[in-house]
């Protein structure tokens, strides 16, 4: 039996800008049940001190985000989705690598990482215990 290996992806992660909002509803909706109100992320981007998002670009189009409030060195993530076409190719690490490293202030990777607000989202409570304090993030590819 052959297994298939879908090709690799090249992704580019961004901050959020409001541009990428739709997309990132589509994504909202397509993975969980219950989705955050319409005006949560233009909330987040424009009235947030502490918040950060960013996204994953495929041939310019979202296929994920993940947003985090930052408070000193602390990351508190408040959500993440990937679209379910890309899923189980490493968009959510790097989405989490590319937070963790603190791009935002280079030379100054963020400290201990707390787990998802939704509880309910495995994939994202499983890559944020591999960046538990104490872990460096891996390289973002």
């Amino acid at each position: 039996m052959n297994e298939v290996v879908p090709p690799a992806l090249t992704v580019e992660i961004v901050e959020m800008a409001e541009e990428h909002i739709p997309c990132m509803q589509a994504i909202e909706r397509e993975s969980f049940p219950v989705i955050w109100p319409c005006d949560s992320f233009e909330r987040e981007l424009n009235h947030n001190r502490v918040a950060r998002y960013l996204v994953a670009l495929v041939e310019g189009s979202v296929v994920g985000y993940i947003g985090s409030w930052i408070i000193l060195d602390e990351v508190h993530i408040t959500t993440m989705a990937v679209s379910p076409s890309v899923r189980n190719r490493g968009v959510g690490r790097r989405l989490m690598a590319r937070l963790m490293r603190g791009s935002h202030r280079p030379r100054s990777p963020l400290g201990p990482c707390s787990r998802c607000a939704r509880a309910t989202n495995l994939p994202c409570v499983c890559i944020s215990l591999r960046f538990q304090a104490g872990r460096r993030a891996p390289p973002v590819l």
